[in-house]
C-alpha cells in the first residue's frame, strides 16, 4: 500500500520508504544463517547528513518536517539510516557464524527488501534470514510461501497498510537548505523612504527574538516568505529578510547575512 501525499512543493524534501518481503525455499548443507547488505552513495549520505541537520534544528528525534512516518515506518527508516551512517563504504554485507543444516530439509528464507528514497536518491538494505524448514517431500506451494509473506507484512505494518507484500510510504518536509554567508553585510529597506538596499524586511521591523544560527535558519524555513535574515554578531538575533539581492546591500561590521540556496 501507498500512503500518498499530495506532491512535495520546491522548498520541501521528498522522502519515500518501501519494504518488501519474500518467502523462499532452499536446499543447502552449509550457508550464514542471516545475511545484511547496505547499499548507499555519496549523494544519498550527503541527502541524509542534511535531513539530521535538519532534526537537530528542530530538536526532534525523528524526520521533521510538515508529515512525519508512521511509527512502524519510523522504525525502519531508522534502521537503514542508521546502517547506512555506520557502513563503511557504499556496499557492505554483514553476516551471522555458518550454519549448518540436516540432510532431507528445504530451508525457509524470508528477505526483505528496505529501499528509502531522499529527493530522487537512494539506499536499501537487503535482509535474508533462515527462519524455518520442511522435508524434502512436504515443500510449500507458491501460494503458501506468498502467504507467510504477507501475514510477516500485516504483522509488521498493519493488514491495512500493506499491499499483499510490500508497503510504501511517502512524506514531505520543510528544508532547511543550503545557505550563502556574507559576513559585515546588512540587508534592508529603508524604513522611511522606502529606498531598497538589498533586501525586503519582513514585519514587524524589528530584531527577532530568536537566539543562535541554528534557531533562525529555522525561523526562516517555518517563516512563509523568508529567503534569509540578517544576524546580529554580537546581539546573537537575527531579522528575518525576503527579494534578497547581496549586491545591493550596504556594509555593515556586526551583520551576516544567511541566505537560503534552493
Amino acid at each position: 500500500m501507498s500512503c500518498a501525499v499530495e506532491n512535495c512543493s520546491t522548498d520541501e524534501d521528498t522522502i519515500s520508504l518501501v519494504v518488501s518481503t519474500e518467502f523462499f525455499e532452499q536446499s543447502v548443507k552449509s550457508a550464514y544463517s542471516y545475511t545484511k547488505t547496505v547499499r548507499s552513495s555519496s549523494a544519498f549520505k550527503k541527502n541524509l547528513d542534511q535531513l539530521a541537520i535538519s532534526a537537530s534544528l528542530s530538536g526532534s528525534a525523528s524526520v521533521p518536517g510538515i508529515g512525519s512516518f508512521s511509527a512502524s515506518a519510523s522504525a525502519s527508516y531508522e534502521s537503514l539510516s542508521e546502517s547506512v551512517t555506520s557502513s563503511t563504504n557504499y556496499d557492505e554485507t554483514i553476516t551471522s557464524e555458518k550454519t549448518e543444516f540436516n540432510e532431507g530439509f528445504l530451508q525457509i528464507i524470508r528477505e526483505v527488501i528496505t529501499r528509502v528514497t531522499i529527493n530522487g536518491k537512494s539506499a536499501s538494505i537487503t535482509e535474508k534470514k533462515f527462519v524455518d524448514s520442511v522435508p524434502v517431500g512436504k515443500s510449500l506451494s507458491s501460494s503458501q510461501l506468498n502467504k507467510m509473506a504477507e501475514d510477516y507484512m500485516g504483522h509488521r505494518f498493519g493488514t491495512a497498510n500493506t499491499l499483499r507484500k510490500t508497503f510504501s510510504e511517502t512524506i514531505c518536509k520543510t528544508k532547511t537548505g543550503n545557505w550563502l554567508v556574507i559576513e559585515n553585510t546588512n540587508c534592508y529597506t529603508h524604513k522611511h523612504n522606502g529606498d531598497y538596499h538589498g533586501a525586503t524586511d519582513i514585519l514587524p521591523n524589528i530584531w527577532e527574538t530568536y537566539k543562535g544560527i541554528d534557531s533562525c535558519k529555522l525561523a526562516c524555513v517555518q517563516k512563509s516568505g523568508c529567503t534569509g535574515f540578517i544576524y546580529g554578531k554580537e546581539s546573537h538575533n537575527c531579522h528575518l529578510k525576503k527579494d534578497i539581492i547581496p549586491a545591493d546591500c550596504d556594509y555593515a561590521s556586526d551583520g551576516t547575512l544567511y541566505r537560503r540556496e534552493f
